[in-house]
């Protein structure tokens, strides 16, 4: 075998052992307190004769099972598994999260031209972005409206997330979760636009489609 070759496989075969070793310590740490912890919940919930204290250790424990999930995703995705759950499905449980501790107005737009198969990848990436959009929007811009829209083209994927909330003041250096949106859209080999609106902000990515 040429030695160009040789080195390709030692390469692929220390990503890949990488890979299994990131995923083992995530379930290994992470995963286990999480889960003890969403177990401590339920407990002090079932525990708790107050009925305003259930309702809000059980918002915590919501909390802590999206954040499991996440870390589940994540591992299936460091290890190259098909996603447990669509896109669609995670981002209406998101939406319930939020409808149920805020009074947000969320609206969905999905064009037919949108694919039912999407690789895991490109799912969790994007899913990311909109997460963080949300979040962004409802904590920093006091939103009350929300607009997701995902469209699809022969060759591109787009979602968008607009607002009518404060938007970003002019000059506001980018922080860490506009970094983390605009690193996912480059793994997607795509691009991140946050647009400024009145009122209101639209963070778009779009990314290639195959």
């Amino acid at each position: 075998m040429p030695r160009a070759g040789v080195a390709d496989r030692v390469d692929q075969d220390y990503r890949r052992d990488l890979r299994a070793s990131i995923a083992r310590e995530l379930h290994d740490g992470p995963i286990r307190e999480l889960t003890a912890c969403v177990l401590r919940l339920e407990g002090f919930r079932s525990a708790s004769p107050n009925s305003e204290m259930q309702i809000a250790i059980s918002a915590v424990e919501e909390h802590a099972r999206a954040a499991l999930m996440s870390l589940r995703r994540v591992i299936r995705d460091i290890r190259g598994e098909a996603p447990e759950e669509e896109l669609a499905t995670a981002i209406h449980s998101m939406i319930d999260r939020y409808r149920a501790s805020t009074d947000v107005e969320f609206t969905v737009v999905t064009s037919p031209a949108w694919p039912d198969l999407i690789p895991g990848f490109v799912e969790l990436n994007l899913l990311r972005v909109v997460q963080e959009a949300v979040n962004n929007a409802v904590r920093h811009g006091r939103a009350r409206r929300i607009v997701l829209e995902f469209k699809a083209d022969s060759n591109h994927l787009v979602a968008s997330v607009s607002d009518d909330g404060h938007g970003i003041p002019a000059g506001t250096p980018p922080g860490t979760g506009m970094l983390g949106m605009r690193e996912r859209a480059g793994l997607l080999g795509g691009r991140l636009e946050v647009r400024h609106r009145h009122p209101g902000t639209e963070v778009r990515v779009e990314a290639p489609l195959q």
